[in-house]
């Protein structure tokens, strides 16, 4: 994962950025960079921190700018192969070998309609000097996260809620109706968000900001149209469809890793990719005989060889992994060395295990694949329904946080369905006192913010 964050129409902007980009340091650890302009027209300032896996060369480092147009890119494109021989057919020459290039020329060209021709999981800005726009698009599913903060003229942005956080914290509030989702259902919708004002781009949208400050989103892919079409087409044969998406995953000017639980998920991928690349490898956290395994699983260490891949396993020092520890203010890592907190409440630490395999492979594949997408958005609302796992800490301010601690420690934990807002409600000022300025008096039901 990359990390993008970026500043339209603000006087302070500079200043924002470079603390928006030290937040996300985490995101992109190969290099780091900035662009802005400012004249009499816009004020524009472009944060990117990058994770190398295309063209590991510094020419593709970003911000990238090209004939007045300048990308911040986090994502990756698999069919950027195509799409550039057929920008290339249409005389287009071309500066590295990398997708962000890809991107950046296909928006030239095609405008909008590049978004639809893009196959990968993407968040990207870009700016156009010559109408003095700011463009904001997110990948068909929204997997890439892009959070926008509505200012003055213009908007802040960022990948991360955190990086909006340390830059504006002092400017920002909670937002009542997702404190009380997160604790009831573990998950936030996607109208939601943890922090008043801040919203998140929409999944398969794009917006267009103006130098008169206006925002207009549009949408470019719906799940229903995607279903419809497909109902009234042929079937299609689900293991082709399979494979071939796995392949097209496979794209990558690094090592590619795969995270073998053992389960049926990863040994599907870790079978089918290594035909497509013989190169790929596993990694496993593996655990003492004493403790049970998940049914269904077999122990990686079996599965990998079967698969025809290359396998290691590790243990960990300890098989109870400690409870998250109290934040300090101005600390930036969280439990296990994770980069600080995830962006909303989470139903298990699968990202903690994926944490732990990249750091024991990092002196090799530096790309793993695998079902947890630490760093992108959390899974749907299935992911907590009924859960019973302690509510995660949300990504709040150091003040706010620590008013809400001890409200949060005595919450009892129980079935959404066995829990009502206002009961919450009641329960929060009755544990916490502090805390009642987090929580309004009347908790009324959960509306998506008005458009």
């Amino acid at each position: 994962m990359c990390g993008i964050a970026g500043c339209y129409q603000q006087a302070d902007g500079q200043k924002l950025v470079d603390v928006m980009s030290d937040r996300i340091a985490h995101r992109g650890p190969d290099a780091a960079g900035t662009w802005h302009q400012e004249d009499g027209r816009v004020a524009v300032q472009l944060g990117h921190r990058r994770l190398s896996i295309i063209d590991l060369s510094a020419a593709a480092d970003q911000p990238l700018s090209k004939h007045g147009m300048t990308l911040v890119y986090n994502g990756e494109l698999y069919n950027y192969r195509a799409l550039r021989a057929e920008l290339a057919a249409r005389g287009v020459r071309f500066a590295t070998s990398s997708d962000t290039e890809v991107v950046l020329e296909a928006w030239r060209a095609w405008g909008p309609g590049a978004l639809r021709r893009f196959r990968g999981m993407f968040a990207f800005a870009l700016f156009d000097a010559e109408t003095g726009d700011l463009i904001l698009a997110r990948d068909p599913l929204g997997i890439k996260p892009l959070y926008y903060l509505p200012r003055g003229g213009g908007v802040v942005f960022a990948s991360e809620l955190k990086a909006l956080v340390a830059a504006l914290g002092s400017e920002l509030r909670i937002e009542p109706g997702a404190l009380v989702a997160s604790m009831l259902y573990y998950w936030l919708p996607e109208q939601r968000c943890a922090i008043g004002r801040v919203r998140k781009l929409p999944g398969g949208s794009w917006a267009r900001v103006r130098p008169d400050g206006s925002v207009g989103v549009q949408h470019y892919w719906r799940p229903a149209d995607v279903a419809a079409e497909a109902a009234a087409g042929p079937p299609a044969d689900l293991g082709t469809v399979i494979e071939e998406s796995v392949a097209a995953h496979l794209v990558s000017d690094v090592p590619v890793s795969s995270f073998l639980s053992g389960g049926l998920d990863s040994s599907i991928v870790t079978v089918l990719a290594h035909p497509a690349d013989a190169g790929v490898d596993a990694s496993t956290i593996t655990f003492p005989p004493a403790a049970p395994r998940p049914a269904g699983t077999a122990p990686p260490a079996a599965v990998a060889p079967f698969l025809g891949a290359r396998g290691e396993d590790f243990a960990p020092a300890s098989r109870r992994a400690p409870p998250p520890p109290r934040r300090a203010p101005g600390d930036q890592q969280g439990a296990l060395g994770l980069p600080g907190l995830k962006e909303g409440p989470v139903r298990d630490l699968g990202g903690a295990s994926a944490r732990l395999c990249r750091d024991r492979r990092r002196g090799g594949a530096a790309r793993p694949r695998a079902q947890d997408r630490e760093g992108q958005e959390p899974e749907g609302p299935a992911a907590g329904a009924g859960a019973r796992a302690l509510p995660a800490r949300l990504a709040l301010p150091d003040r706010a946080d620590d008013r809400a601690d001890p409200a949060r420690r005595r919450v009892p934990v129980l079935p959404a369905r066995r829990v009502r807002p206002r009961r919450l409600a009641r329960h929060l000022r009755a544990e916490a006192p502090g805390s009642r300025r987090l929580v309004p008096r009347r908790a009324g039901p959960l509306r998506a913010p008005d458009r």
